[in-house]
């Protein structure tokens, strides 16, 4: 199994994220988190493998938690979720890989197709 966390502000599109991930084999949702400061909180709690991440959050930043992330436990696979087809070489440097919302199934089966070959 591949632990994996959603952390996304707006809920519906949470929501919807957690059915098409824990419907996706092997995938476990582990944490899902529409608030920032409680996802960061959580990170060593909960250690990830994989991390759906907004990059666009209220209070701390999806960039911020991704090197708190990538300090915490270096191997864990960050894939930036976002409304923007832009973002920065910070973002790049640190993402698995990006997805443009609205997140479909097959973008989450595209996901774990590149996470299983890297695994």
């Amino acid at each position: 199994m591949i632990r994996v966390m959603i952390i996304e502000d707006e809920v519906p599109i949470l929501e919807m994220m957690n059915r098409f991930v824990s419907t996706t084999q092997p995938f476990h949702v582990i944490g899902l988190f529409h608030n920032s400061k409680d996802a960061l909180e959580q990170i060593t709690i909960l250690n990830p493998d994989l991390v759906f991440l907004d990059n666009e959050m209220p209070h701390i930043k999806g960039l911020t938690i991704a090197k708190e992330l990538k300090r915490i436990k270096q191997d864990t696979k960050i894939v930036f979720t976002t409304a923007s087809s832009t973002f920065s070489e910070d973002i790049r440097q640190l993402m698995f890989d990006l997805l443009l919302k609205p997140v479909m199934p097959e973008d989450i089966a595209r996901i774990r197709d590149l996470i299983v070959r890297n695994y």
